[in-house]
């Protein structure tokens, strides 16, 4: 009984994972590396460290991620990429001397790998990703406003009056409130 319960606990403990994909795309003058959680709005605790050639994203919970080959993907920058055993982190084994920059945007991690001899601003968010994320913040700002507007219409106590009229061929229903409110009927 107790070993059926501690596989139990083991198997939810594994299905608890955030699961995240890992894309690389070698840009015009800098690889880049989208970390990407599409069951989440917003990005897991992480901390990026770059130090002696290494790469680390850390985070405080295990992550389910499959690694693809990013020295095949970067050549110029990455020779090698793995997931740590304990799946609390990934690391890169960077070429030579690099610049990295980071982007957060929702549930995605932008980490642009720029050479020493990068010169100017960094590179910026691709401008569907810019879209997506002002349509978002559009809705949310929508969400908001009604949820607001609700909050504020059961503090006014709102209340109806039907007016019901009858005519041969029709019939007329009138609501009247006595408080500002959109209706459908």
């Amino acid at each position: 009984m107790l070993a059926a319960l501690l596989w139990l606990a083991c198997g939810v403990a594994a299905d608890a994972q955030e699961k995240a994909t890992l894309l690389v795309t070698a840009e015009t003058g800098f690889g880049r590396m989208i970390l990407d959680f599409p069951s989440r709005l917003d990005l897991p605790a992480y901390k990026l460290n770059y130090d002696n050639g290494v790469l680390a994203i850390t985070f405080t919970d295990p992550v389910q991620m499959v690694l693809p080959d990013a020295a095949v993907a970067l050549p110029d920058y990455v020779s090698v990429g793995r997931v740590d055993p304990d799946k609390r982190g990934v690391r890169f084994g960077l070429r030579s001397a690099v610049t990295v920059h980071t982007m957060e945007a929702g549930e995605r991690l932008f980490i642009d790998i720029l050479p020493a001899n990068w010169q100017g601003l960094p590179p910026s968010l691709p401008p569907e990703v810019v879209a997506e994320l002002t349509e978002r913040a559009k809705d949310a700002a929508k969400v908001a406003e009604q949820k607001r507007k609700a909050a504020e219409a059961m503090a006014s106590h709102p209340a109806a009056v039907l007016t019901v009229g009858r005519n041969p061929t029709f019939l007329r229903l009138q609501f009247d409130w006595n408080v500002d409110a959109d209706a459908k009927y």
